[in-house]
């Protein structure tokens, strides 16, 4: 079953859009494989350094909110090293026992269905893949 990661604006956003090659988590997962982002509807502040990034998103992305904005894959999971800062778009180095989720192959859906986000991973139900066309 395709599993999810619901994400708060604009990490989300920057994730499906390349832009954001680490997620950083305080919990490790076995997970690899797609991984479905669902756009929270929260919003965190993204530190201004990287604030010129948005720019380079469509504003249709950028402004999805409680939908299953698109897919990555989830190709690794490690301990969070200092430098992994700038892939995570995080203003100061990683938490000390925080992981990094390494993605890759980021591609954002012609549809968005509207979906509750949850925390942690959590399964998406059959109708919602079907939705999607996956």
């Amino acid at each position: 079953m395709l599993k999810a990661l619901t994400i708060r604006f604009p990490y989300a956003a920057l994730l499906v859009s390349g832009l954001k090659t680490i997620e950083c988590r305080s919990w490790p997962t076995s997970h690899r494989g797609p991984l479905l982002i669902h756009a929270g509807k929260s919003k965190r502040a993204l530190p201004e350094e990287f604030a010129p990034l948005l720019d380079r998103i469509p504003p249709d992305i950028l402004a999805a909110r409680g939908v299953c904005l698109g897919m990555v894959d989830l190709v690794d999971c490690r301990p969070a090293r200092p430098d992994d800062r700038t892939a995570m778009l995080i203003g100061a180095a990683p938490a000390k026992g925080d992981y990094a989720w390494v993605v890759a192959n980021p591609r954002v859906f012609d549809r968005r269905p509207k979906a509750k986000g949850r925390l942690n991973l959590w399964p998406v139900p059959p109708a919602q893949c079907a939705e999607i066309g996956l």
